[in-house]
């Protein structure tokens, strides 16, 4: 990816396993998460915003849920998916699902 066409975006990653079946366990144990492997580590991402960082704190922290926010570049093209999902996201019913939808979206992205 061409430094000048990235863009960073807010990622919520749950968890980092060696292994894809203990992730799988985070997944089916906590019931919220999507398994990225980078090539070395299964990452487990619940979220994925520009905007609205604040409402996926609130949203993982009513579940209990441990997190770590981290920046990724992402191409101009994923980058405007995110911020039209964000202008459509109003609470955390919403969220969910656009977090299930972009998640998705990335995860094909990178394959």
């Amino acid at each position: 990816m061409n430094v000048i066409d990235s863009k960073s975006v807010t990622v919520f990653q749950l968890g980092v396993f060696k292994e894809i079946d203990n992730a799988k366990e985070y997944i089916n144990k906590n019931n919220i998460g999507y398994i990225f492997y980078d090539g070395d580590y299964y990452r487990v991402y619940a979220g994925i915003t520009i905007n609205n960082v604040k409402l996926n704190e609130e949203y993982l922290e009513s579940l209990n849920l441990n997190y770590y926010e981290k920046k990724i570049s992402v191409n101009k093209e994923f980058y405007n998916l995110v911020k039209e999902y964000d202008s459509l996201t109003k609470g955390a019913n919403a969220l969910a699902m656009t977090n299930k939808d972009l998640i998705e979206s990335y995860l094909e992205s990178t394959n």
